[in-house]
């Protein structure tokens, strides 16, 4: 069990968004967040922060994220 190195996906799967779109990994998420993976992993199960599980990984639009955290700052979550 090894730590992952990296964090940034550079193709963007079709059914995903935009060409271009930049996609995060959990990990990365929870750092941009200031969030555990787990609770990151939690937001996204329940449906609170918009993802895409491939497999066993999670990845989030970059503009998701930031808008998760948008919102937390203006004190509520949609």
């Amino acid at each position: 069990m090894g730590t992952q190195t990296q964090f940034y996906i550079s193709t963007t799967p079709p059914c995903f968004g935009e060409a271009g779109e930049r996609l995060l990994r959990t990990t990365a998420a929870a750092r941009r967040l200031g969030r555990t993976p787990r609770m990151i992993r939690y937001l996204a199960e329940t449906n609170l922060l918009p993802g895409l599980k491939h497999g066993k990984l999670w990845f989030f639009k970059e503009s998701d994220v930031t808008k998760y955290l948008l919102t937390r700052e203006a004190g509520y979550v949609q």
